[in-house]
């Protein structure tokens, strides 16, 4: 097994979900308005999360971690292949055609970096698991910006512009961390005088800032659930079964599949646990933005995230187990 304790997996969780119910609070106490939860997702998505994910790649250059990121790469592939049948095989026809595009949506992309790195850095080590989460969301991002806004805007003649699926931030920060990477180059340790200096000042900025990534996406997400009463979260038979098939299900079936494959180790642990985080909070947000059901959309992204707090900890020890 991969030395590390599953009660830090546990508490970063139950971390992650207090800061969760921050940001419901300060929702609820009036702290937010309506346009709060999309304003700081602009901010993660195109300044925290970058900087977050090029300070991952300033480490000691090593041809295995870089070997195991492009298999990683090629897993992210299959697993999100896999997930675009189950969403057409299980939300083929519903009565709502916007529900339908948000229910399968929902399932294909999963809240990899948001909850996805705090996890992976839990289970790898600080800079470790996100440097590793980073070749999976590759794969994420460009979906995402792609096929992604695709299903939510069809059926209205839209086409989405493909080259967003290059021009990211997410895909373009992890360019630059991979040059950075293959260069050598490490901002915290660069050579000549004065060169270090500034190199330190960079790579403590953009690790302060990166850092921010993670209470910052809970409290939106705890804003986004906010906005639900208990009525439309709670007692709609539906979520329930989506949240079976999303965080039960997915992973599940991933496991199983790295079990016939062969996948053992850091990679098989690795996709399990992407597999069993949580909608993804850009369903609700991209859902808003492309006038699709919004509503619908923020309650699967609220009950996949409260549902997680107990399932995500149950796969990641069972895929351990299983695994490692």
């Amino acid at each position: 097994m991969l030395d590390f304790q599953p009660i830090t997996v546990i508490e970063k969780i139950a971390m992650l979900f207090l800061v969760l119910l921050c940001g419901l609070y300060a929702a609820r106490r009036g702290f937010f308005n309506e346009k709060t939860p999309r304003a700081l997702s602009l901010f993660l998505v195109n300044v925290t999360q970058p900087a977050l994910i090029v300070a991952s790649f300033d480490m000691e250059y090593s041809e295995e971690k870089l070997s195991t990121g492009l298999f990683i790469v090629a897993a992210s592939v299959v697993i999100h292949a896999a997930a675009i049948v189950l969403a057409r095989l299980f939300f083929y026809k519903t009565r709502d055609a916007d529900q339908n595009r948000v229910y399968r949506y929902a399932l294909i992309f999963c809240n990899c970096s948001f909850l996805g790195f705090p996890v992976l850095d839990a289970i790898f080590g600080k800079g470790v698991g996100v440097f590793y989460g980073t070749f999976y969301c590759i794969v994420f991002n460009v979906l995402n910006f792609t096929y992604g806004i695709h299903l939510l805007r069809r059926g209205r003649g839209e086409k989405p512009k493909w080259y967003r699926a290059i021009l990211n931030p997410g895909v373009l920060s992890t360019l630059i961390g991979v040059v950075l990477y293959l260069l050598r180059l490490r901002l915290s340790d660069l050579p000549g005088e004065g060169f270090d200096v500034v190199g330190r000042v960079l790579f403590s900025t953009l690790s302060m800032v990166g850092d921010l990534t993670f209470p910052l996406s809970m409290v939106i997400v705890g804003a986004l659930i906010a906005s639900m009463r208990p009525k439309e979260l709670f007692l709609r038979p539906s979520l329930y079964l989506f949240c079976l098939v999303k965080n039960l299900g997915m992973p599940l079936l991933t496991l199983g599949g790295c079990l016939l494959l062969g996948i053992r180790g850091e990679i098989g642990l690795l996709c399990v646990t992407m597999s069993a985080v949580p909608t993804a909070a850009s369903c609700a947000i991209f859902a808003e933005t492309y006038h699709s059901d919004s509503a619908h959309a923020a309650r699967l992204v609220g009950l996949s995230t409260l549902v997680s707090v107990v399932t995500l900890p149950c796969m990641v020890l069972l895929a351990n187990a299983a695994l490692c």
